[in-house]
């Protein structure tokens, strides 16, 4: 079971990484950063981040969110727009056993398992009774593409009766 402070690491990093938080990273957060970062962290519970995916955009003060934060047994959603002043923010969670369907497109042709560029750009869209979600969200990221392959296994487990 992660501590508190592992998963604050952990979604800190990935925040920080995936959006321009040139305050955030110099450790002067930003208030809707705090509030978002504090509400995910009160949704996880005791269980670690098994895959964190989304949209990210904040400068100035302002921004725009929506993030997919896996654990072992729920999804966490975060939506958010606005200001520091005037921050909306939205996160809700549920069970990841509520996966319906979930749709791979892309890809490159198999050629054996030598082949160091397969299973190429793989798409999937993740279908809940509530929403569809895009995974990966950021096609060209090469890292967030690999994390993303390495956890598809788990979440084709979803599906399983």
């Amino acid at each position: 079971m992660p501590t508190k402070d592992e998963q604050a690491t952990d979604l800190f990093r990935w925040l920080s990484e995936h959006a321009a938080l040139d305050s955030a990273i110099r450790g002067e957060e930003q208030g809707w950063f705090r509030l978002v970062w504090t509400r995910v962290l009160v949704a996880l519970g005791d269980e670690p981040i098994k895959y964190l995916d989304g949209k990210l955009d904040g400068e100035w003060g302002a921004f725009t969110i929506d993030l997919m934060v896996y654990t072992p047994s729920r999804l966490v959603r975060v939506t958010g727009t606005g200001t520091d002043e005037n921050p909306q923010v939205r996160v809700w969670t549920y069970s990841r056993r509520l996966l319906q369907q979930l749709d791979i497109d892309g890809g490159a042709p198999y050629a054996g398992s030598v082949a160091p560029s397969w299973p190429g750009r793989v798409v999937c869209t993740a279908t809940y009774p509530d929403e569809k979600l895009r995974l990966p969200e950021r096609l060209t990221d090469t890292s967030q593409r690999a994390h993303f392959l390495e956890f598809l296994p788990s979440l084709l487990a979803d599906l399983e009766p």
